[in-house]
């Protein structure tokens, strides 16, 4: 979609060819993965705040620990922000996301985190939580949103020492 979306902008006469991305945390990606886009080449500059343009570091820990809490919290989020539509008031949901969370967290074993969280098995959580090695195929098309060695504008980074993108 942000590939696209460069696409589109490049094309309106307001637009003078010079696009930038930015984001926070999960936006930040995204502005990451439109960079690397197949139309990565149109971005002139980003701004990625408290982000990353690797997904599987921030999922995994060094030595494959799942980051389990961040990544329930992720997918509760996704899942019941797609249920309840988006003019839902997210600042309302909240509070059942930490029960919600906290109930799967106590729960064993981690293949069944997705059930007891959502209430059904989701097969990219299956398929996620068994390639916790970032050389698995699950990781090939997943884990790099943006070669910043392959292309990369000028950037203005914004991270502290303890964010867990770093």
């Amino acid at each position: 979609d942000g590939g696209d979306t460069l696409k589109w902008m490049e094309e309106q006469p307001w637009c003078d060819g010079k696009i930038g991305v930015w984001g926070m945390s999960y936006l930040g990606l995204t502005a990451y993965a439109a960079a690397g886009s197949s139309h990565g080449n149109k971005v002139s500059a980003m701004f990625p705040i408290v982000t990353s343009a690797t997904t599987h570091s921030i999922l995994f820990h060094d030595g494959g620990a799942l980051a389990i809490e961040l990544v329930l919290k992720w997918l509760w989020l996704a899942v019941k922000l797609l249920q309840q539509g988006p003019l839902h008031p997210l600042r309302y949901a909240i509070p059942w996301m930490h029960w919600d969370i906290n109930e799967a967290l106590n729960s064993t074993p981690l293949c069944d985190q997705d059930e007891k969280l959502i209430g059904h098995r989701l097969d990219y959580f299956q398929d996620f939580i068994r390639a916790p090695d970032a050389n698995h195929e699950f990781w090939d098309d997943k884990n790099v949103l943006c070669d910043l060695q392959q292309h990369c504008p000028p950037n203005h980074i914004v991270a502290g020492w303890y964010d867990f993108f770093l």
